[in-house]
């Protein structure tokens, strides 16, 4: 699988001994590493699968939680554009009722005035 470099270190003196358990740490080593290679490496890759399915899903999420704020926005501006045709009716209603009072006070002022010419001329 991988080739195995074994670094001998300054530390300890070299005799036929530390050689020897040099070339059995090393054999036991690549041992261990054929033993459990295949399998880390399976999962490095198993992981980078599960981070890039997550990265699409969190991607995915991003978009939907953008959507639902256009749409929760959206839904405001209905409210406030029926708020809006409510006001607006009350304004027409508002409107005609001061029209129409308007027009009873220039009637009732006519009324006082011909009332008044005609208590000037009894009098």
């Amino acid at each position: 699988m991988s080739e195995i470099q074994i670094n001998s270190s300054a530390s300890f003196p070299e005799n036929a001994d530390n050689q020897k358990t040099y070339k059995e740490a090393g054999v036991l080593a690549k041992g261990v590493l054929d033993l459990y290679l295949p399998s880390l490496i399976k999962a490095k890759d198993q992981m980078q699968e599960l981070q890039d399915k997550q990265k699409v899903l969190t991607d995915h999420m991003h978009d939907q939680n953008m959507k639902i704020a256009k749409i929760h926005d959206l839904e405001l501006k209905m409210q406030m554009f029926d708020k809006i045709k409510i006001y607006d009716r009350k304004l027409s209603v508002l409107k005609k009722d001061m029209k129409q009072l308007h027009e009873w006070s220039l009637k009732l002022k006519a009324r006082a005035q011909k009332i008044e010419e005609i208590y000037k001329r009894q009098s």
